[in-house]
């Protein structure tokens, strides 16, 4: 293969191609391809537009990491791919793009697709960002802007409860943010006056320096930093806006971005731990993070008995996966690579089950329990297949990625700490049981009587006089003030007052053809029945647009205290809610997420039976550097 530098000087290549692919500058690329398509899909309004430039950025953004392998490995610079991060931006970059393919053909729920698409990309710059900074100050940086994007993906919903955890988010991603500031300035305090204050927070220069730095501070440094990016990764005891974010979110897809999330956290304690563990001092830094990885193995183990919502449920596995790693960098030396292949391995199987759920959800009316999603083996064999394979990886089933991974942690943890092994051996075991307990409901449980008798598919379930039923979120409607409420529709002239009881979605036999704009019922399932001769999207209304004739039965009549401005906005936000919710499913969408799923499974399949020679020798290296 042609070194790098003799292809950008053979003249094979434009020169602006040159400039774009030199060693300086194919990392900003990285990480600005992903922002720039954040600030595009904001400003497109039309769903599915914004859904393929999402793919195409997501692609392109793969292209240029893959191309970061072919760099020198002296390359330096603010912003540098070496062993350490090179295998988990790769990572980041592919399963970006296969979250992007899946928002193609599963998009988020009704009127959350172009800001939730936007966020997305936003979240895989950061995350590009953090991973591949050398320096801690602009892993910082990165970091916090991740999770101000989770927060804000979060919030989508706008309920009180997707408000509740978007709070829980901010308020313990700051706290978190401003302990590990705390603790880089430590850091930099304790190495400065070795690398000078141009490297004083160089990631590079602090390894080499790190012998004769002050052992007392860079453990403080450490210790802040672990507990403000373990709140960021999900870190037992410092988890508990990740299963609410999770939970609350327009889609089970939001669990691939807060993996990521996660990833470059710990990926940023690890450095730190590399640093520290160089001139340790009263407290060995790996204690701490052994500490914690079988508190978050041991959690999991118990709460995933526990849990009926599949955001909740994949959040609590995501944090059983992330302490299994942080045991391994615990560990430190070999272990190391043993934790890096944990966390790959855990960020694809995560993907794959969120892929699932999110089209047996769709499939299933919106419904996000984890009793109305079981029995995906029964009525659709190949996504319950597939998501039994995916929960199976994370159980750690042979012959799976996971399975290599701890196994090695397993034999690592008895050559090197002996008493150590037995807990960790019980928590796998736990895990593995509580894993493999829900995998046999979801996928091979008994399925709901609504998919039985196939009320299921691109169209939402019915009453039997053809009113449509679809998920209540509760942000239909702002006032003038900006205070969120649900519209209150009253009813058109010589119409019945009254709005039906929960329940009584079903007209009486008795009952006249046409049904006047009556306020919509909620029923004892949360979901709305939304009259069959309302008006969809014919026209976006247009705030300048007169209000509707009162006397029509097919159009929502608002009140009459409302202000004009008001009015055409709340009609606005309606019919173009109720239009994009009345969007069928994605016809190619089962065969996509068919092959998503399958294509992560045969990665992981790969990574199980033979790690490729290129990512072994990185995983090699990458545990002497951070040992």
């Amino acid at each position: 293969m042609m070194p790098w530098s003799d292809m950008l000087a053979s003249g094979a290549l434009p020169e602006w191609a040159v400039a774009l692919l030199s060693p300086s500058a194919l990392p900003w690329l990285v990480v600005s391809l992903p922002l720039l398509g954040a600030a595009v899909l904001s400003a497109l309004s039309a769903p599915r537009v914004a859904a393929w430039v999402n793919v195409g950025v997501a692609a392109l953004t793969l292209g240029a990491a893959a191309a970061l392998l072919a760099l020198p490995a002296e390359a330096t610079g603010l912003l540098r791919a070496e062993a350490l991060n090179l295998p988990l931006l790769l990572l980041a970059a592919l399963v970006g793009l296969s979250g992007a393919i899946a928002l193609a053909v599963l998009p988020p729920h009704e009127g959350t697709a172009r800001a939730f698409t936007a966020g997305y990309q936003l979240l895989l710059g950061a995350t590009h960002l953090a991973v591949l900074a050398d320096d801690f100050a602009v892993m910082w940086m990165a970091l916090v802007l991740a999770v101000m994007t989770v927060a804000m993906l979060a919030a989508l919903m706008r309920g009180p409860a997707a408000l509740a955890a978007a709070w829980k988010t901010v308020l313990l991603g700051g706290a978190g943010a401003g302990l590990a500031l705390l603790g880089t300035m430590v850091l930099a305090m304790a190495t400065q006056p070795l690398t000078g204050d141009a490297n004083a927070l160089s990631f590079d220069a602090m390894l080499r320096v790190g012998r004769e730095a002050e052992s007392g501070l860079l453990t403080l440094g450490f210790v802040l930093l672990l507990a403000g990016y373990g709140v960021l990764a999900g870190l037992v005891p410092l988890h508990a806006w990740l299963p609410d974010a999770q939970a609350e979110a327009p889609t089970p897809l939001m669990a691939i971005p807060c993996a990521l999330l996660g990833n470059a956290a710990l990926l940023a304690v690890l450095r730190a731990q590399a640093v520290a563990s160089l001139n340790p001092a009263w407290l060995p830094p790996g204690v701490l993070l052994l500490l914690a990885g079988l508190a978050g193995i041991g959690f999991a183990a118990a709460a995933l008995w526990r849990q009926r919502q599949a955001g909740r449920f994949l959040a609590v596995c995501a944090i059983g996966q992330i302490g299994l790693a942080a045991f391994a960098f615990g560990l430190g030396g070999p272990a190391v690579m043993a934790g890096l292949l944990q966390m790959m391995a855990a960020t694809l199987a995560l993907s794959a089950a969120a892929f699932a759920i999110a089209r047996a959800s769709a499939l299933r009316g919106g419904a996000d329990g984890m009793h109305a999603l079981s029995g995906l083996a029964t009525t659709d064999p190949r996504l319950g297949w597939g998501l039994a394979a995916a929960l199976g990886a994370l159980a750690g089933l042979p012959p799976l990625a996971q399975f290599v991974s701890e196994f090695l942690l397993v034999q690592q943890a008895v050559a090197r700490l002996p008493w150590m092994a037995l807990p960790l051996g019980i928590g796998l075991v736990a895990l593995a049981i509580a894993t493999l307990a829900r995998l046999r409901g979801l996928c091979f449980g008994p399925a709901p009587e609504s998919a039985r008798s196939g009320v299921a598919g691109g169209a939402r379930p019915r009453t039997p006089d053809g009113a449509r039923l679809h998920p209540s979120p509760d942000y239909r409607f702002r006032a003038a003030e900006g205070a969120r409420r649900e519209p209150t529709l009253q009813p058109a002239a010589g119409a019945p007052s009254g709005t039906p009881e929960a329940g009584e979605a079903g007209a009486p036999d008795d009952a006249p053809a046409s049904r006047p704009a009556e306020a919509r019922a909620e029923l004892p399932s949360g979901l709305r029945v939304n009259p069959p001769g309302q008006a969809r999207a014919e026209t976006l209304a247009d705030p300048q647009a007169p209000a509707p004739d009162p006397g029509r039965t097919d159009a929502p009549v608002l009140p009459a205290s409302l202000p004009d401005n008001a009015r055409a906005h709340a009609l606005a936000a309606i019919r173009a809610s109720e239009a994009e919710d009345s969007v069928p499913l994605h016809p190619a969408g089962g065969e996509a997420v068919s092959i998503l799923i399958l294509l992560h499974l045969l990665a992981l399949l790969a990574l199980g039976l033979f790690l490729p020679g290129s990512l072994s020798a990185l995983l090699a290296e990458a545990a002497k550097v951070a040992g």
